[in-house]
C-alpha cells in the first residue's frame, strides 16, 4: 500500500497482517482458497478514473502457491505495443499451470485495478505419483450433439519450454 495507507487496506481484507504489506514500491495480497484449485488464467478490470488509470496496472505480477511460502509467477499485465490498456475486461490465460490452494497479487505504487477473476480449469485432476510427479486426467463431457457422430479427442502435453512431451489419442 502506498505510504500512510496500511491500516486502510489492511480493513479491506481479514485482518491479518501477513496478508497485505505496505511499501512505498508495491502492493501485495494473497488470497487463501481454502483448497487446491486448478488454475486456467484470470481476467482483470483496471481502474477507471481517468485514462491514465487503466495502463498504471502495467507490471502487475500475479502468484500460485500450494503452501503460502513457494510462490510461482503464473502471469503479468504487460503493456501491449502502442496500444495502452483501457477500462474493459482483459484476460491472461496460462493453463497447465497446476493446483494451488494461495494466489498472491503484486501491483506497483499507485496502480488502479477494479476488478480480478481467478478462473479455475475444470475437467482436470492431478493425482501425486513417484519421484514428486503427477498424473494429469482429462475429464471431457459431450452433449447436445446434433446428428451421432464418432470423433476422437487428441491430448498433447507441453513442458515450460513449449516442446511436446507426450500425446495420446
Amino acid at each position: 500500500c502506498p505510504a500512510g495507507t496500511f491500516e486502510q487496506a489492511k480493513r479491506l481484507y481479514d485482518g491479518d497482517e501477513t496478508t497485505v504489506t505496505e511499501d512505498d514500491a508495491l502492493t501485495w495480497v494473497t488470497l487463501d482458497t481454502g483448497e487446491l484449485k486448478t488454475l486456467a488464467g484470470l481476467r482483470f478490470l483496471p481502474g477507471r478514473q481517468d485514462e491514465k488509470a487503466a495502463n498504471s496496472c502495467v507490471g502487475t505480477r500475479f502468484y500460485a502457491s500450494q503452501d503460502n511460502k513457494s510462490f510461482h509467477q503464473v502471469g503479468i499485465v504487460e503493456a501491449n505495443g502502442a496500444q495502452p490498456l483501457d477500462g474493459t475486461w482483459h484476460e491472461i490465460i496460462f493453463s497447465g499451470v497446476g493446483e494451488y490452494r494461495y494466489f498472491k497479487l503484486e501491483m506497483p505504487a499507485g496502480a488502479h485495478m477494479a476488478e480480478i477473476e481467478w478462473i479455475e480449469a475444470v475437467g482436470w485432476r492431478y493425482t501425486p505419483a513417484a519421484e514428486g510427479k503427477q498424473t494429469l486426467t482429462a475429464e471431457l463431457t459431450g452433449f447436445d450433439a446434433q446428428r451421432p457422430i464418432e470423433t476422437d479427442v487428441l491430448l498433447a502435453v507441453y513442458n515450460k519450454d513449449g516442446i511436446m512431451k507426450q500425446m495420446s489419442r
